[in-house]
């Protein structure tokens, strides 16, 4: 890259008088006037030279900021050159349980560690982020990249907690995979530089969260921007009366809003399905099954 700003010619403070004798009487002079008249005009060039130095001296400094930015950004991105490491709950093949490509062939990427705590959550083995089990990147990516199937859904826990998560999801993206990311909203969606369908599962007073830690106004509309599906998980009316509390609030889209029964076994989901089905017609929002649940019941893995 060429320097910040192109080169300035130097205006010299006053005229220019050549190393030879002096011109003769009248040669130059725009006009000539009294004594203290060059007095004056000497003040003049004094002034301007101190502007000159310093607009030197501002230049300088930004130019040294300049630098410095970029000595930050050529450290960082050594740092991120080296093949970061992390923990993980588990990897599997399956197929898409939940939300808008639900029965899609997928391989689970389950980070570890998730500080939500959602009373009804059924994969609380993944909240500790110090269990599971310790990999880098490249073994995780190779362990994903094995099974026929270039659809990911990197999960959790809450993965965009996990130091895994960006750098994984880039890598899944060089291996050619289509990534989903299931995320409770409490954070932001960060830059990834690759497509990704981003399921937000915000969460309602049943779940025992206090409210200052589930809704997140910055990260919903972070989401927004990023053209997320919305995914509620109700067990009854006054859960779905917050349901549209919340898609009112923030503008939520109802065409990509989709409610899930609460259930973790198959004669819950069976039960609670229908009612929740009629909810979704009343308002026109989607339906979110639990396919895993309904085929293989509390079975982790599948």
């Amino acid at each position: 890259m060429g320097p910040r700003h192109p080169a300035r010619r130097r205006r010299s403070a006053g005229p220019c008088h050549p190393r030879g004798p002096a011109p003769g009487p009248g040669a130059g002079r725009l006009s000539r006037g009294p004594a203290h008249g060059r007095g004056a005009h000497a003040r003049g060039l004094d002034a301007a030279r101190a502007r000159a130095a310093r607009g030197h001296h501002a230049r300088a400094c930004r130019h040294s900021r300049d630098a410095q930015l970029r000595q930050r950004d050529l450290a960082a991105a050594h740092v991120s050159s080296r093949a970061p490491a992390g923990r993980v709950a588990e990897v599997f093949y399956s197929i898409q349980g939940e939300g808008a490509t639900a029965g899609m062939p997928a391989v689970f990427v389950r980070l570890q560690g998730c500080s939500v705590g959602c009373a009804w959550c059924d994969t609380k083995y993944s909240w500790d982020p110090e269990a599971g089990r310790a990999v880098d990147l490249d073994a995780l990516v190779d362990e994903a990249a094995a099974f026929p199937c270039r659809r990911a859904v990197v999960t959790g826990g809450e993965p965009l907690e996990s130091s895994l998560f960006v750098p994984l999801l880039r890598s899944l993206g060089e291996r050619g995979f289509a990534i989903e990311v299931e995320t409770s909203g409490i954070l932001p969606p960060p830059r990834v530089g690759r497509a990704v369908q981003w399921n937000v599962s915000v969460k309602l007073a049943g779940s025992g969260v206090a409210e200052s830690r589930r809704i997140q106004p910055a990260s919903i509309r972070g989401f927004l921007a990023q053209d997320a599906w919305w995914k509620f998980v109700v067990t009854d009316d006054a859960d779905v009366a917050e349901v549209l509390k919340l898609a009112e609030r923030f503008a939520l889209p109802r065409a990509r809003i989709l409610l899930q029964p609460e259930a973790v076994r198959r004669e819950d989901l069976l039960e609670r399905s229908p009612g929740v089905v009629e909810a979704c017609k009343r308002h026109g929002f989607g339906f979110s099954p639990r396919l895993h649940v309904l085929l293989w019941g509390a079975r982790r893995g599948v």
